[in-house]
């Protein structure tokens, strides 16, 4: 698709490991970038052809559950393990494409527990350890955006420019949220995201 053109074009020359949004990762892009010797870890969207054995749950964002508890996970595999797609539940469920570390090397990764906030040990995919080591700024900002105090959408709204007004001040919050986070003094007391936004309404 047109996203994946402008993969190409930007990586043109270039080889190595990269990790993408899954606004831009699809199941073709990856063939043609290992054709280049580029490697590829990036979240997966549901509706970009997924395989039907890695899909986690039948509604639209499936949640926690007895059935589908956190750590959960459904992987497939080209058969030389050249790609390998992942479904895991964390908070909710992540779709992750690997080109490069495969299905045989897991990790150990803490994760805080959604419902009681209490820390997890879950053994994960290296590929989710290194993606959420690696990812970008845009991927951090939605993370906290949607996470436990995020204000997105909550409630009923009769007009959408109070829908309109909710995201911008979300974004703003947790911009500057985000923006503490990275200049604060290495030896000063971090304010966490709940007490930041208390402070600031």
């Amino acid at each position: 698709g047109a996203t994946g053109r402008q993969i190409i074009k930007l990586l043109d020359d270039l080889v190595g490991l990269g990790y993408i949004d899954n606004y831009y990762t699809s199941i073709p892009l990856p063939t043609e970038l290992l054709s280049r010797h580029i490697y590829l870890i990036g979240t997966l969207r549901k509706d970009r052809g997924i395989p039907s054995g890695v899909v986690i749950g039948t509604s639209k964002k499936p949640k926690q559950s007895k059935k589908f508890s956190k750590g959960f996970l459904k992987s497939s595999y080209k058969s030389d393990n050249s790609m390998c797609i992942y479904g895991q539940m964390d908070n909710s469920v992540v779709y992750l494409l690997d080109t490069f570390y495969g299905s045989q090397i897991l990790i150990n990764m803490l994760r805080k527990q959604k419902q009681n906030g209490v820390v997890a040990n879950l053994v994960v995919q290296s590929a989710f350890y290194q993606y959420n080591k690696k990812m970008g700024g845009v991927d951090q900002v939605d993370q906290i955006r949607t996470g436990d105090y995020g204000i997105d959408s909550i409630g009923r709204a009769s007009k959408w420019t109070v829908r309109l007004y909710e995201a911008l001040f979300n974004h703003c919050l947790t911009n500057a949220y985000n923006a503490y986070r990275h200049l604060k003094s290495p030896d000063g007391q971090q304010i966490d995201h709940l007490r930041t936004k208390l402070t600031l309404w």
